[in-house]
């Protein structure tokens, strides 16, 4: 399905209307096996706190992810205590690790929920050249965050140690595109699987019961 960058106004618009519609009680029929999801090639464990993780891999010079924010971040809001949602921002390029090391520097300075929707806005609406370090730490700068320590946090062990988590999510889950979402270790989907973007919450909430309820290999 085609899909365009959506400006900060049409997210807030889209954001209201997509929680409307994953508010609505499920009337989705159980998920096909290699039409709404596809299982990973080998299950991985899941967390030892015992609760189901979703994982979203996505990288900031992606249209598509930019877009499906309007989407998934208000269902991640409503997800019940025992998911635990989390973002992974791949590397299949040096623009996307840079931007990737920029996802981890700003978690670990805990300023990536302030700065997450404009830093797409800014590389898809308004087309700052952000890919490169440079142009990035000035447009960080000017967000009010500490530079020299941005600067610092992007090339520091913890954040070379968490590329290389993710680079190693990548190969387990044989992610070649994005936005891609694993459910519970087990089951891979997307908005292309789903059918849409506005059907995928219904996709992932039901991949997420099956993953609760251990029936992947049945299926």
């Amino acid at each position: 399905m085609s899909q365009t960058p959506v400006s900060r106004r049409n997210f807030i618009q889209l954001a209201a209307g997509i929680t409307v519609i994953s508010a609505l009680p499920d009337a989705w029929a159980t998920p096909e096996r290699g039409a709404h999801y596809v299982p990973v090639k080998q299950a991985q464990p899941q967390p030892a706190n015992g609760k189901t993780e979703v994982l979203e891999f996505f990288s900031y010079t992606c249209p598509h992810c930019y877009h499906l924010e309007a989407t998934i971040e208000p269902w991640a809001r409503r997800l019940p205590k025992d998911v635990e949602f989390r973002r992974v921002p791949v590397t299949f390029n040096k623009a996307a690790t840079v931007m990737a090391k920029a996802f981890y520097a700003a978690e670990a300075m805990n300023v990536r929920e302030r700065i997450h929707l404009s830093l797409f806005a800014a590389l898809h609406d308004q087309g700052l050249p952000l890919v490169q370090e440079e142009p990035l730490l000035e447009w960080i700068a000017r967000q009010g965050i500490d530079r020299k320590r941005f600067a610092e946090m992007m090339n520091s062990f913890t954040v070379q140690g968490q590329l290389s988590q993710a680079s190693q999510l990548m190969k387990v889950y044989d992610i070649d595109g994005v936005p891609s979402v694993v459910i519970g270790g087990k089951y891979l989907t997307s908005v292309s699987h789903a059918g849409s973007q506005e059907a995928l919450p219904g996709v992932m909430n039901d991949l997420i019961q099956l993953a609760k309820a251990g029936t992947a290999n049945s299926r």
